[in-house]
């Protein structure tokens, strides 16, 4: 059996992975379907958004999109019922199948802004950050490497943002249980630290290292150097909930991953193996709630356009011999008799 040389997924990856989506889905306002999906349409109702006119051409795109989504979401839940024993080797398609299903629902929602198609995972990243912040907390969260504050947002059970007491390793990812822990900070310092991860392997930090050489200098600690350090670091984004899954899905998808996991057993530590039976649920768990929170804006958005429906029935008829749960649950959800 090929052992992995890369010791971090069996030791804190999947753990993290799983931290991270347990704290958003414990700081959703609601924990049931039905309720979530009414406050949400409620507080869309409230806005005041404007209508969009869609062409045969939108249409098409949007239909693409939400049917990708729906299909991937079927592929999560057949992992969520499977054995144990099998599902652990199956996180790694779990992992793709959430963030490239997430991914086809941020499409839909950055279209409805501005008609426009993303061409890459960065560029629909940068986009879903002008736009995510009407979205459901804490779907609406971004962070950054040197500002992870989000001041602007209520704390935790009265804990400052990133207390000086909080260390993810000791108060996450050793605990079996997250009862009474603080989410939030979890959550942001989960944004900062994949934003810290973008600068640390991105081209930008090697192209201003080339610059700060030619310009004969060592290290980003004088002012000059720094000024240029930072002028390469703002052009990387925000991180937001994508962001997240871009790096969770690279984290599963990687060749020492997919090896470990089949050599995940109860007693490793972190709690891995146990988290990792658990990791698929969690992740259709947040799934769901993410399209519910997508569609019931889209849903504003259309105002008295019928399409939406038409869509689901349309995509139930056209896929009845595979009897897809999803999206009849969208349909009973929005459309119930």
């Amino acid at each position: 059996m090929y052992k992995s040389i890369g010791g971090d997924i069996g030791k804190y990856s999947l753990t993290s992975m799983y931290n991270y989506l347990y704290s958003i889905r414990s700081l959703l306002k609601s924990k049931n379907y039905q309720i979530f999906k009414h406050e949400r349409v409620a507080h869309y109702s409230t806005i005041k958004l404007k209508q969009i006119n869609l062409t045969r051409d939108n249409k098409r795109y949007l239909f693409e999109q939400f049917f990708f989504a729906y299909k991937l979401m079927n592929n999560l839940k057949s992992i969520t019922e499977q054995n144990n024993d099998i599902k652990i080797p199956l996180v790694q398609l779990a992992g793709i199948a959430l963030y490239y299903a997430s991914y086809s629902l941020v499409n839909c929602f950055n279209y409805i802004h501005n008609k426009t198609i993303q061409k890459n995972h960065t560029k629909t990243c940068r986009t879903f950050n002008c736009y995510c912040e009407i979205l459901s907390f804490p779907f609406n969260l971004t962070g950054k490497y040197v500002d992870g504050s989000c001041a602007k947002f209520d704390k935790v059970h009265g804990r400052e943002e990133y207390p000086d007491s909080f260390n993810y390793e000791n108060q996450a990812l050793r605990n079996r249980s997250l009862d009474r822990f603080d989410y939030k900070s979890a959550i942001l310092a989960y944004l900062k630290g994949t934003h810290r991860f973008y600068w640390e392997n991105s081209h930008q930090l090697k192209d201003a290292k080339k610059e700060i050489r030619n310009l004969g200098l060592s290290n980003f600690r004088s002012t000059r150097a720094r000024e240029v350090r930072d002028r390469f670091f703002n052009i990387i984004h925000d991180t937001n909930y994508l962001s997240c899954l871009f790096r969770l899905r690279g984290k599963v998808n990687y060749r020492d991953s997919i090896f470990s996991l089949y050599e995940l057993k109860p007693e490793d530590g972190y709690n891995s193996c146990e988290k990792a039976i658990l990791l698929p649920n969690i992740m259709l768990e947040i799934l769901k709630y993410f399209s519910l929170d997508v569609e019931s804006y889209f849903i504003r958005k259309l105002y008295q356009n019928k399409f939406y429906e038409k869509m689901l029935v349309d995509i139930i008829e056209k896929t009845s011999i595979y009897n897809l749960e999803f999206p009849k649950f969208q349909r009973n959800l929005f459309y119930s008799d």
